[in-house]
């Protein structure tokens, strides 16, 4: 048993060294220097998530690829919940490449997309909603319009 876990925890390492280049290569900065600066922060708890979900490797190893303590694995967990959407982005995109499931990928990007089709009428109503409109009447005609602007493409 010990057998198997070491060569799960190699293979494991050798994952993660392979997580680092990658998002060194995809966004320039380097997350096993000693800087602080936000982006920074962000990609390394990027970095810890995935290696958390995908390699059976213990926090205090995944901490020490990028010349961190196992505590600061754990602070980006809380950290990782407040990231901004690029982050977010690069995170489901690492782990949907590195589980090939490419069928996850074509998911994810109609999510984006049918997320941008709301945006767009979130904004469109709240600017009906914001009209000095002289009446209940008026407002539900100028829903009304919009919805059938958006049945008819």
């Amino acid at each position: 048993m010990k057998h198997i876990i070491s060569k799960n925890r190699a293979k494991g390492k050798t994952f993660a060294i392979y997580i680092v280049k990658r998002i060194i290569s995809e966004t320039g900065v380097d997350i096993r220097t000693e800087g602080r600066s936000n982006e920074e922060a962000f990609l390394r708890a990027v970095f810890f998530k995935v290696c958390e979900e995908l390699t059976f490797l213990t926090l205090k190893e995944i901490g020490d690829l990028v010349n961190r303590k196992h505590s600061q694995v754990i602070r980006s967990r809380e950290m990782f919940s407040q990231l901004d959407k690029k982050y977010l982005d690069l995170y489901y995109c690492l782990v949907l490449d590195l589980t090939f499931h490419e069928w996850k990928a074509r998911e994810h990007e109609q999510v984006k997309l049918r997320n941008l089709k709301l945006e767009e009428a979130f904004d469109k109503i709240n600017i009906i909603i914001n009209k000095n409109v002289l009446s209940i009447i008026d407002l539900k005609r100028e829903l009304k319009n919009y919805t059938n602007d958006l049945k008819c493409k």
